[in-house]
């Protein structure tokens, strides 16, 4: 989406449900003179810790909506997203956020203005202290707990721990490699063919049948994860789909 950042821009930012908040390119700082005030090492996807600088955007313009003196990271995103940084954090906080993708629309529901409709699925989350939403699931009758990323553009992806303990590499076929980008460069991880992914638990999820899953194997000793896998915009894609932080849950339409 197109974001102006101190009156200057736009610029484009991918709206992340998976960073701890919002990113913006050194080009973009410079461009909207935002000072970097200090160095950062938050873990990246695959466990190591990244070299960030932080500094605070004083306003933030999306449309009609503006936010002010939201904190940043400030970060080359190395060819992992194409585009001039990542919106998350605030905005997720003071809206609703709901994201059509069939129609390439956003709309944002602010001051309790967002009802589900009785036909809708509310599937709860858990909000982790990296702000991260998390939510249960299931994958052909194993429960899964699945962090929601729409920064994420794949289906989904199994964490190495989950992986090895229910020997799924062995269990289904893999069927290729496709090359990951994240903040920490490029990696090559192997593509499998499941069965069945629900989202949520019972009659309050929703579910699709031939899943593609990437099963990745990066050492995960130097972090602990509180989530099995990751669920990517590709698989909310199906859906049109409401992020409502304030009561903790998640809405498929």
């Amino acid at each position: 989406m197109d974001v102006k950042i101190n009156g200057k821009g736009p610029f484009s930012m991918k709206l992340d449900t998976g960073s701890t908040m919002s990113l913006v390119t050194p080009e973009v700082a410079k461009a909207a003179g935002i000072q970097t005030l200090a160095r950062t090492y938050p873990c990246g996807a695959y466990g190591a810790n990244v070299s960030l600088g932080s500094g605070t955007i004083d306003t933030m313009q999306m449309g009609a909506i503006s936010l002010y003196a939201q904190p940043c990271f400030i970060g080359e995103l190395n060819d992992a997203i194409p585009c001039d940084g990542v919106l998350s954090g605030a905005i997720f906080d003071k809206y609703a956020v709901q994201i059509d993708f069939g129609k390439s629309t956003m709309t944002l529901y602010g001051d309790g203005a967002y009802k589900p409709s009785l036909k809708d699925t509310c599937i709860p989350f858990e909000l982790q202290d990296n702000h991260i939403p998390v939510c249960e699931g299931v994958i052909d009758d194993m429960p899964v707990r699945l962090a929601i990323d729409t920064g994420f553009d794949g289906s989904l992806t199994l964490l190495p721990d989950f992986v090895k303990e229910n020997h799924l590499a062995e269990k289904y076929p893999k069927v290729g490699t496709v090359t990951t980008y994240s903040l920490e460069g490029t990696r090559d991880v192997g593509l499998y063919a499941m069965n069945q992914l629900d989202v949520g638990i019972g009659s309050d999820s929703r579910g699709l049948s031939r899943v593609a899953a990437l099963f990745d194997d990066f050492d995960t000793s130097t972090v602990q994860y509180n989530y099995d896998g990751l669920l990517g915009a590709r698989m909310l894609s199906h859906w049109t789909v409401t992020f409502d932080y304030a009561h903790s849950r998640l809405v498929f339409h």
